[in-house]
């Protein structure tokens, strides 16, 4: 049995996440150890949820309930499910229906000033008061101010990409297009479910929304993780620039001129086949830990009851 099946696909999206087109075989298979672990904690922590509560299915709720602190995460999560049910809509009108129909639900969707239905979520404080409530436009500036605040990752991703593409040609930016496109569920989902060995853990058969919800988590780890690498990488080429400037002063003062030329010279400088001055390296497996061990960190509480530190779960990305 294939231990690595999304090795094309996380590739995919590392690259659409900023790193190069052919990554380290290293480094992808190591990420798709971490998101698979981070799906199976996700799976068994939904499947406690669902026992609290009496059930035995597990729902779109259970799952977005464990992410519910990441807000930024959760508005994107929301604009996928608006849009797939546009989608969804949309299909069910079909090419045999009045073509009037399909483009009004687009641009209802597209609509900057239209009144937007939002998603509610049975835990938030406000949706038990939603009878009582009124609609007004102070309500509707509050929802605009909130998708501005969640929306910024977003908008910073958006923006490195249109700084990728400028300088793109035409086959480049097809290729682009068709990473951005990457899925761990669409036209795979059996694939995937047998992947993240959800039948263990899980003993019915999940929603097609859940299954596209973890699909879109899994999409969500990959860019967090990679967006993570690259920041310690250019941490990591600062210290050993300053590093290689440290020893070259030092070198300097105590040897004679022939020799500090030589150590002024880059480790790439004393080799004939040298990296290209804009030419990027690929991420390291140990910059992908460093990343996963940030994004584990987390804040130690004291047991209240039994005194001590608490022992938390593991933290999802």
């Amino acid at each position: 049995m294939e231990k690595y099946k999304y090795q094309n696909e996380i590739s995919q999206m590392m690259f659409v996440a900023g790193e190069i087109a052919e990554p380290k075989k290293e480094t992808t298979e190591l990420v798709e150890d971490i998101v698979r672990s981070q799906l199976i904690e996700i799976i068994i922590q939904a499947v406690a949820l669902t026992h609290k509560r009496n059930s035995k299915t597990v729902s779109a709720e259970d799952l977005i309930f464990l992410i519910r602190h990441d807000k930024q995460k959760v508005y994107r999560l929301r604009a996928y499910l608006t849009w797939k049910e546009v989608r969804k809509r949309k299909d069910e009108v079909g090419p045999t229906g009045p073509k009037g129909d399909a483009e009004e639900l687009v641009k209802e969707a597209e609509a900057p000033r239209a009144k937007k239905r939002k998603i509610k979520f049975s835990w938030d404080i406000l949706t038990s008061l939603s009878d009582v409530l009124t609609d007004d436009e102070d309500d509707e500036s509050e929802i605009d101010e909130e998708e501005l605040e969640a929306n910024e990752e977003l908008i910073q991703r958006l923006k490195h990409a249109d700084e990728v593409t400028k300088t793109m040609s035409k086959e480049e930016y097809m290729y682009f297009s068709e990473c951005r496109q990457s899925s761990f569920t669409f036209k795979k989902s059996k694939r995937f479910r047998d992947w993240c060995h959800m039948g263990v853990y899980y003993d019915n058969k999940p929603a097609a929304d859940v299954v596209d919800i973890l699909g879109f988590l899994a999409c969500e780890m990959v860019t967090k993780l990679t967006e993570t690498a690259l920041v310690i990488k250019k941490e990591w080429e600062n210290r050993t620039k300053l590093e290689k400037s440290s020893s070259v002063v030092a070198a300097t003062a105590n040897t004679s001129s022939s020799s500090s030329k030589l150590s002024r010279m880059t480790e790439d400088d004393r080799y004939l086949f040298k990296r290209l001055p804009g030419e990027q390296a690929p991420l390291e497996p140990g910059m992908m830990l460093d990343a996963f061990r940030r994004l584990q960190k987390t804040e130690k509480f004291f047991d209240k009851f039994r005194g001590g530190v608490a022992r938390s779960n593991l933290s999802l990305i």
